[in-house]
This record gives C-alpha cells, structure tokens and sequence, in this order.
C-alpha cells in the first residue's frame, strides 16, 4: 500500500477512536437540566399569617446545590453544558417580620452528581477538589428587607449579600433568589455566575475536554417551618 494511502487509514483510525473515545458524552448523555425556577400555580398548604421563625431546609425532591459549566471539545470548537447536582444540603433562615435577619446554607460536595460518574469521579480529586474541600457554604451577611404584605403565593426577587466558602476560600457575593412562602413551606431557587480562578480552583482539563473557568452556581431549597416548643401552662 502507498505511503499516502496509509496516511488516509491512520487518520480515518485515529478520528475513529477520537469519535469513540468522545462517545460516552457526546452520544449517551442526555440535555442538561435547566436552571431552577419555582413551579407554576404553587399549592398553599396552611392558614399561617405570618413566615416568621426559622425555616430549616428539608431533605428531599426539589432541593439540592450543584455546579452549570461549560464543556469544550474538540479544539474547543464544540461546546457542551455540564450539570451536576449534590441534594445534601442543610441550612436555616431565620424571619422576623419585614426582615430576614440570618441565613445560613451548606451543601456536602461529595454528592454532586452529574450524568456520568467518571466527570463525578475526576473532580473528586481535581478541579472543585470535594474529596479534599467537601463543603460549600453560603453565611448571610446583610440583612433582607421583604415587601410588606407578604402575600402567600407570591414570588418576591431578593438579592442575599453574604458570604460563599468553596475550595477552602472565602469571598463575599451577592446572590439574586427568587423565594415564595406557601404557609408551612419556604421556597428559594437562584442561579448565580462563578469564576473558578478566585477560589483557587484550577479548571479540569484531559486530552478530550477542558472546563471554562467561569460558569453558574445552581440552588434550589425547600424548607420547613421550625415547629415552636409548646408551653406549659404554671402548676402543671
């Protein structure tokens, strides 16, 4: 065979495997999901007439903290989004009257999971690092003023100004949510930009794909109403 028809074989090959090798996330991956809003026509669950107290979030469907980042491929020509989510999250808000006087949310990052476990598995122990830095946590610094009435059902956009601990780096952020309270249950959802570089993370990188340094933070809380100790009435 000539020299240039051997050269036509080795690169269809090496496409070939290149393609095979891309496969698992170009051909069986599903769409990403999309960025958390609340739910239309949301049910009220209570006659409560207030949301004062602390709302704790609840574990469960419809709660979770995960990454939205950009995928690029071949020759970073083609691009992709990768999702992954953690739904172990704890926290608290606390509300009294107009005010959300605190607020406190940590999600454990050895849970994140995407559609496909070898990308859950390399920033385990590169990149975002959870193997080594397994915890992100967002403290509210400044208090939220809400609109007066606060109407069950409503949407209410408000910005929460606090600090965001990720890779073991603290920086102050301010995050836009959108929160609806229901009676017994307190819903906040957000998306908010992220530069990996100002938390020292590095962004993944192998032969087939590399990670733009700036992407998304994806929330989406559930919480319930901290139940009041009941009292007792003096002499019993």
């Amino acid at each position: 065979m000539k020299a240039k028809q051997w050269a036509i074989v080795a690169a269809t090959f090496a496409g070939i495997a290149v393609i095979a090798a891309a496969g698992w996330f170009f051909f069986l991956r599903d769409d990403p999901p999309p960025k958390p809003t609340l739910a239309p026509n949301p049910t009220i669950d209570s006659d409560a007439t207030s949301p004062d107290g602390t709302w704790r979030v609840a574990q469960g469907d419809g709660v979770y903290l995960g990454y939205r980042m950009s995928e690029l491929f071949a020759g970073e020509t083609i691009k992709k989004t990768g999702v992954g989510r953690t739904p172990t999250v704890n926290g608290s808000v606390s509300i009294t009257g107009d005010t959300v006087s605190g607020a406190s949310i940590a999600a454990d990052l050895r849970e994140l999971d995407s559609d496909d476990d070898r990308r859950d598995n390399y920033i385990r122990e590169n990149g975002l690092e959870s193997d080594r830095f397994p915890t992100a946590s967002f403290s509210l610094t400044d208090t939220i003023t809400l609109p007066q009435p606060i109407e069950k059902g409503a949407t209410v956009k408000i910005p929460a100004t606090g600090v965001l601990t990720l890779h073991g780096v603290e920086k102050p952020v301010t995050i836009d949510l959108e929160a609806r309270w229901l009676g017994d249950t307190l819903e906040i959802v957000g998306t908010f930009p992220i530069r990996l570089a100002d938390y020292g993370i590095k962004p993944p990188k192998t032969a087939l794909v590399s990670v733009d340094d700036t992407g998304n933070v994806d929330i989406a809380l559930v919480l319930k109403r901290e139940a009041t100790p009941a009292t007792t009435a003096p002499g019993n």
